[in-house]
């Protein structure tokens, strides 16, 4: 999740020169739009065979009908540039940074964590985190070194997050 989002925010700043942040864990935002998603689902055996499977959503070229209902929260590549965007492009730009961010990260040296952490636009923010578990509401401290999102609750317990739907509140 960490390298798919860190590589999806680096593509579409390449293509674009937008300005883009992370929203923790794996949405990415440009002017607090969301304009790309990445979903990953694992699986590890008691034997330590495994696997990952990285899902990747960009908006790119959205028609204008289907922008003006989600214009609020949403954007793409066409709307942020001003030009139809060439989808082979974009996977083309994708994959190199996938590539590159994976290798990165294989290393352990925690260079993509590190990077990850500076473009998370949720640190610092007051959040509510939504769990199958339940809801925590309080102040995203930061995150530890598997990516998980430290939160502070009013009562200053802090808690760690491994997965959820952060919504940023006022």
């Amino acid at each position: 999740s960490v390298a798919g989002s860190l590589a999806v925010r680096d593509t579409i700043q390449e293509i674009s020169e937008a300005s883009c942040g992370i929203k923790w864990p794996n949405d990415v935002h440009v002017e607090g739009r969301k304009i790309a998603g990445v979903l990953v689902e694992s699986q590890v055996t008691t034997d330590g065979a495994g696997f990952a499977i990285l899902g990747i959503g960009i908006n790119v070229n959205l028609d204008s009908p289907s922008v003006m209902e989600i214009a609020d929260t949403a954007t793409s590549l066409s709307g942020i540039c001003g030009v139809h965007i060439d989808v082979n492009h974009v996977e083309e730009i994708l994959f190199r940074n996938l590539d590159t961010t994976l290798r990165k990260l294989s290393e352990a040296n925690g260079t993509v964590i590190n990077q990850w952490r500076t473009h998370l636009t949720t640190l610092g923010q007051c959040v509510t985190v939504r769990t199958r578990t339940g809801v925590i509401a309080g102040v995203a401290l930061g995150t530890d070194e598997q990516g998980a999102l430290l939160v502070q609750s009013a009562n200053g317990k802090t808690h760690r997050m491994l997965e959820g739907d952060v919504t940023l509140r006022s």
